[in-house]
């Protein structure tokens, strides 16, 4: 299959709202956001040098001054509806498997606590991705706790279940062993709430996951097993049909209203976006502490600001400026906005997600795009 093609019609009258409000927006805020030379860059980590793109837009200050005039004439891109093969597998993750470049002997180049970390965020994006799909159950309905006593059900359930491999029974058990020495001066109430083996199972499990998502000696077909018994695959609705045979009808399944869940495609956007990071940054080997504070730092609301505005000025499409208005008329920011629309490209159009974060360094941008 062809990829998409960007194609070039003009249709300034979409996005030119936005511009007008973003530069309202920024002038208000003026003093707070253009008094250093961090505030002015649209760089996503000051750190690293792997931001390629938007490298004119270096001035946050001259970019709202000048927004509502170049939204006038910049052109807004069209993307076909039609995707590259493995682009809409059945798993969904990002990126995908042809183009992560995965690490080899990621056990020994990589920290335990990376792989944990990495893990965990593979978790949570397979976690809001499936809760999208469903009405009974919100995504926000799990704490820290519920979520660790999840992770460590699930490690012991695979253990025993023999699904996986020998190399994955090792990295499971490489990951609990003795883990919760190095953590409980600093998470003692967490480990305490679980339980010590529970606590090491979890990390156990968040630590086969980022083996299997980023070790050359795995692949996403295995992934794909390892999510798949953990039950993190079913169907669209699959919950919803069930609840509403188990309560006669009561629960419907129609009940969902129609349109955006914005409160719930923002964290699967940020997800997406922190497995993009992580995978950047795992190219360049790091203590686990500098790894995670890194991730963080790209993170930031006033990065994501400053990049959806240039991304609102020179590059969204029609459709992806309307759902980012939507999500900004309940008077949220613009990166909540831009990780609702990442959210939802996740779910819907990966490949277009992959063209935007690529325009921004973080991943390797695909041939003839």
């Amino acid at each position: 299959m062809d990829p998409p093609r960007i194609c070039g019609h003009v249709q300034p009258k979409a996005t030119a709202s936005l511009a007008v409000q973003a530069c309202r927006d920024l002038r208000q805020q003026r003093h707070q956001t253009c008094t250093g030379p961090s505030a002015r860059s649209l760089s996503m980590v000051s750190m690293t040098a792997g931001l390629l793109a938007w490298r004119q837009q270096r001035h946050a200050c001259r970019s709202a001054r000048r927004a509502s005039e170049v939204m006038q004439t910049a052109p807004l891109f069209e993307v076909e509806p039609a995707t590259p093969e493995g682009w809409s597998s059945k798993m969904g993750i990002v990126p995908p498997d042809d183009i992560r470049r995965r690490i080899r002997l990621t056990r020994g180049m990589l920290e335990r606590d990376i792989l944990a970390y990495l893990g965990d965020t593979v978790w949570e994006y397979m976690v809001l991705r499936h809760q999208y799909q469903q009405v009974v159950r919100s995504p926000f309905t799990e704490s820290q706790e519920v979520r660790t006593i999840r992770q460590g059900r699930a490690a012991v359930m695979l253990h025993r279940s023999g699904a996986l491999t020998g190399r994955e029974r090792e990295v499971l058990l490489e990951g609990a062993q003795k883990v919760w020495l190095q953590k409980v001066r600093w998470n003692f109430e967490g480990i305490r709430q679980v339980g010590i083996n529970m606590y090491c199972c979890a990390l156990g499990l968040r630590t086969l996951l980022g083996y299997a998502y980023m070790d050359a000696a795995s692949s996403d077909k295995d992934l794909t097993r390892i999510i798949n018994e953990i039950g993190l695959l079913q169907k669209p609705g699959m919950e919803d049909q069930m609840l509403a045979e188990i309560t006669g009808g009561i629960f419907d399944p129609s009940l969902r209203p129609p349109g955006n869940y914005f409160l719930a495609l923002a964290p699967l956007g940020h997800a997406a976006l922190r497995l993009y990071v992580s995978r950047y940054l795992c190219e360049r080997p790091l203590v686990a502490s500098e790894f995670i504070y890194r991730v963080k730092l790209a993170l930031r609301q006033e990065e994501l600001d400053a990049a959806s505005i240039a991304f609102l000025r020179d590059s969204a499409t029609a459709e992806e400026a309307s759902l980012m208005q939507g999500a900004r008329e309940r008077g949220d920011s613009y990166a909540f906005a831009f990780e609702c629309l990442l959210g939802h490209l996740a779910l819907n159009l990966p490949y277009r997600l992959h063209q935007i974060v690529s325009e921004f360094g973080w991943a390797r941008p695909l041939e003839g795009t």
